[in-house]
């Protein structure tokens, strides 16, 4: 911008110095006819010159402009740049704290497997692994008594007890 603020100055300045030279000494009686024609040229000259410039000007002006348009078309398509990167590392962020997340679920998944294990095998608290056998062998009695008073209710003698497996595979 400051480039072509100074071309304008410079070509301004050529202009006004070209379209006002210093005033002729008093035409000699002789020369006047061709110092007229002198004159007269120059000021063709002055105007070819001018008409040149603000072409040129024009031509300038009509290419800063073209540039602004670019500039503009190229800032728009950079702030969707922008955003979609903004958009990216938005997902990122997620899926880190997701990781994370993942990640300490599967800890105490594993410590409680550990614990699980070490119960199995008689090496962690053991009374409680002992308690749990004792209920459930308790309740599979109680299972075994009430499937037989039923065998023998259903059947209608009290002298046969019925056999779970066989009702089991009727079809």
């Amino acid at each position: 911008m400051a480039k072509r603020l100074l071309v304008i100055a410079v070509l301004t300045c050529i202009v006004t110095a070209l379209a006002a030279p210093s005033p002729p000494p008093p035409p000699t009686p002789t020369k006047s006819a061709h110092e007229e024609q002198q004159a007269s040229d120059r000021v063709n000259a002055n105007r070819d010159l001018l008409k040149q410039v603000t072409v040129l000007l024009k031509r300038q002006n009509e290419y800063a402009e073209r540039q602004r348009k670019k500039d503009s078309d190229k800032a728009a398509s950079d702030w969707w740049l922008v955003y979609f990167t903004g958009a990216l590392t938005f997902v990122g962020i997620v899926q880190l704290i997701a990781m994370f997340k993942q990640a300490s679920s599967m800890r105490r998944s594993l410590a409680e497997t550990k614990r699980g294990r070490s119960i199995k095998k008689g090496t962690g608290p053991c009374r409680a692994w002992q308690l749990c056998s004792k209920v459930f062998s308790r309740l599979e009695r109680l299972f075994s008594s009430s499937v037989n008073a039923l065998g023998a209710y259903v059947s209608g003698s009290s002298g046969r007890i019925w056999e779970p497996t066989k009702a089991a595979t009727v079809q």
